[in-house]
């Protein structure tokens, strides 16, 4: 998600939001015993800095919460 003007806090209060709908969602209408969770990294663009360079930032976060156990969100 893109987020424009929306400071890293607002953003982590909305993926939490989100990371927790997923989780609570009943998912076994489409397989029994499925679950699914969300795992989510976030960074704020920087003045100067590239897309690039943002989306990097933002997938080292989400690895960062995968190494932590998954279904969290990192900032």
């Amino acid at each position: 998600l893109l987020l424009p003007e929306v400071p890293s806090a607002g953003a982590a209060v909305l993926c939490e939001r989100i990371r927790d709908a997923v989780a609570a969602y009943d998912w076994t209408q489409l397989a029994a015993s499925l679950n699914v969770t969300v795992t989510i990294g976030i960074a704020e663009a920087g003045a100067v800095e590239s897309a690039e360079e943002l989306l990097h930032r933002a997938d080292q976060r989400l690895y960062l919460a995968k190494s932590l156990g998954r279904n969290q969100v990192a900032t």
